[in-house]
């Protein structure tokens, strides 16, 4: 009967939110917030524009952030949420985005952060690709400079009673990077960040972040300080100045070799013009051995100060400015992901890697040894979430949410014996 009644709760807490394709939340009240419009949902989360407003007109426009009801009751990713909200409620910084709550509405959490029109790096890298253009080294240096002077200030936070929090991101990438329309950098997402305000450490054995912009420290399980960050975030300025991911593959595996031993060349190789001293800074952060980086994200945006002056090159805010509205214009802006904070939120898929059971198969394959994979049932692959949720859908959704807790746990072993393989011992 407590079971029926649990799945009851859950039903109306989904018939709460849902909509009929094409549907609209507008007007709905959800806490003190009036609901706009649905943003879009990612694996594990929703997001939609809102609007707290008060007396005399008073009107401010925020982002509501909530877990999907099917994982509301999921332990580990309510963790995860619970950690973006403590970490990023400690920060006050012009390049990160700010939270402004974090509260418990019917059977979930949700988080209200600020509403950042404009786009994320993601999809303004690829709107330039597609038409055959880069973006330039002004350009990305300006967002190198804002989100090297985020990282430092994330880094060097301490808590109320003076002990650093040693906050790291883990998780720097174009997805998580917004450039809004006035040209403002702002990093986001701080979901998978480890800090000593992390509720409970991270497993032994468990990557989190994305495959292709982790630092080799990162992919092989060893201690992390934010000379990880400062590698991911070159590795985020080479693809932003070449158009081209540096550490790319089809799979996991292949991402988890390239990371570790694909040729570091300076982009000035793919791109002729890039200033000389822009090779050596970004050489430098992507460096493999973290003691040879800068001694910290500070000293980066320093060297990318320098840099920026010795160019002659004044701010670059408006020159981004003009790139988010050349590649976007507002009447023909996307409504969903590439606007709002967050409005990726993916599910532990994107944490650890799609392929993180494939990891071993695909090496050891290309090794011509045996495949060391396990056997997965058909259909855990994991798949975006459509607007529409049958009854049917939500199951195979849970499914796919224990299926990737369980990648999320083999993660860390299969990164060591990649690397292990890749040195070239094993059979």
């Amino acid at each position: 009967m407590e079971e029926a009644h649990r799945g009851n709760v859950g039903q109306a807490e989904r018939a709460r939110w849902e909509q009929p394709r094409g549907g609209s939340p507008s007007g709905r009240l959800f806490g003190r917030y009036r609901l706009v419009k649905d943003l879009g949902s990612g694996g594990m989360a929703q997001v939609f524009l809102a609007s707290m407003d008060g007396p005399a007109g008073f009107e401010k426009q925020v982002v509501v952030k909530r877990i999907l009801p099917e994982f509301a009751g999921n332990p580990s990713f309510a963790e995860m949420f619970i950690t973006e909200a403590r970490v990023a409620a400690m920060m006050s910084h012009p390049n990160i985005v700010q939270v402004f709550e974090f509260a418990r509405e019917g059977d979930g959490f949700f988080l209200a952060m600020e509403y950042v029109p404009g786009a994320t790096l993601g999809r303004l890298v690829g709107a330039s690709r597609a038409r055959g253009e880069l973006l330039g080294a002004r350009l990305a240096v300006e967002v190198g400079i804002g989100l090297a002077r985020a990282l430092a200030y994330a880094h060097s936070l301490s808590g109320r009673d003076g002990t650093p929090l040693k906050i790291v991101h883990r998780d720097v990438s174009p997805e998580n990077v917004l450039v809004s329309r006035d040209g403002a950098v702002k990093l986001t997402d701080f979901g998978v960040a480890k800090s000593e305000m992390t509720i409970t450490a991270t497993q032994a054995g468990v990557v989190k972040g994305k495959w292709s912009y982790m630092s080799p420290e990162q992919v092989t399980l060893r201690p992390l300080d934010g000379r990880s960050d400062q590698f991911s975030l070159a590795a985020v300025l080479w693809e932003l100045l070449t158009g081209c991911r540096l550490f790319g593959g089809k799979t996991a595996a292949e991402r988890v070799v390239s990371v570790l031993h694909t040729e570091l060349l300076p982009p000035s190789g793919l791109v002729p013009g890039i200033p000389p001293q822009l090779d050596r800074i970004l050489l430098k952060a992507l460096d493999r051995d973290p003691a040879a980086r800068f001694a910290g994200c500070a000293e980066l945006a320093e060297a990318l100060e320098q840099l920026r002056a010795a160019e002659g090159w004044t701010s670059g805010a408006e020159h981004l400015a003009a790139a988010v509205s050349r590649y976007f214009p507002k009447e023909s802006s996307p409504s969903g992901a590439a606007l709002v904070p967050g409005s990726n939120a993916s599910g532990l898929e994107d944490l650890v890697g799609t392929d993180v059971f494939f990891v071993l198969s695909e090496l050891s394959g290309a090794r011509g040894s045996r495949h060391l994979s396990p056997v997965l049932p058909a259909g855990t692959g994991p798949e975006r979430r459509r607007s529409s949720i049958a009854a049917t859908r939500r199951a195979e959704q849970e499914n796919r949410a224990n299926w990737m807790l369980l990648s999320a746990g083999f993660s860390g072993l299969i990164a060591s014996v990649i690397h292990w393989l890749s040195l070239g011992y094993g059979p």
